[in-house]
């Protein structure tokens, strides 16, 4: 008597037959592709080539998408061939409109979009590594909303610096705030400066030259007179 094949499941073969993801003995699932992008993201914060700040909003994007998948599909996780442009949308949708979070109720369209874009990058480290063969986040085009930059004239940078504190924290706390906002620099980044990163170019003036935390791009900055300098 002829052995019973197995049900197989309609669209997995599909999909595997479209090449859309690679047969392992393993089950290849949602949360584990960005499980494992957050380890190897981990060992580049430990590393000091990333922030600690992104890595835990890669925690909080598993936590949002293991939410998601229990409210609406029932599970606590699922493969990642079921994964089509309705879930990636259904994703979307949830995380603008129904996360609650402190009382809160949606994230806004940038948050998600950044996101959605960490889902799509952990998806391409499983692609390179050879797990899956098809990005299944590859379809989301979602985009940053542009809004104006809101910034200090020079006439409210002077009072700030011209503004005694007792407080010697606080004094500090200024103190960074002002260089922040004379090179641009993020308060994580200001933090870790050292002399070490000042350099004097050939005509005498002087440069910040650094890592960015965030992205771990060079970044030469030069170091720029204050607004009581100028005057």
């Amino acid at each position: 008597m002829a052995a019973v094949q197995p049900d197989v499941l309609l669209a997995k073969l599909k999909d595997a037959l479209n090449g859309r993801v690679q047969v392992h003995s393993e089950t290849i699932t949602i949360l584990k592709i960005l499980d494992m992008y957050i380890e190897y993201f981990r060992k580049k914060v430990e590393g000091k080539e990333r922030s600690m700040a992104s890595l835990q909003k890669y925690e909080r994007s598993k936590e949002l998408l293991l939410t998601f998948i229990n409210k609406h599909y029932g599970q606590t996780d699922m493969e990642c061939i079921l994964i089509n442009s309705a879930f990636v949308y259904n994703l979307e949708s949830f995380l603008k409109y129904n996360t609650n979070f402190k009382g809160k109720i949606g994230i806004k369209n940038n948050s998600v979009v950044k996101y959605m874009r960490m889902y799509k990058t952990a998806a391409n480290y499983s692609v390179k590594m050879g797990v899956l063969i098809k990005n299944p986040y590859s379809i989301y085009d979602g985009k940053l909303t542009v809004k104006n930059a809101v910034y200090l004239a020079k006439e409210e940078l002077k009072t700030i610096e011209d503004k005694k504190i007792s407080i010697k924290r606080l004094e500090r706390v200024k103190d960074i705030f002002l260089f922040c906002c004379y090179t641009g620099y993020a308060p994580i980044d200001a933090s870790n400066l050292t002399s070490n990163n000042l350099v004097t170019d050939c005509n005498g003036n002087l440069w910040i030259q650094t890592n960015r935390t965030k992205t771990a791009i060079r970044a030469n900055v030069p170091v720029l007179p204050s607004c009581a300098e100028d005057n």
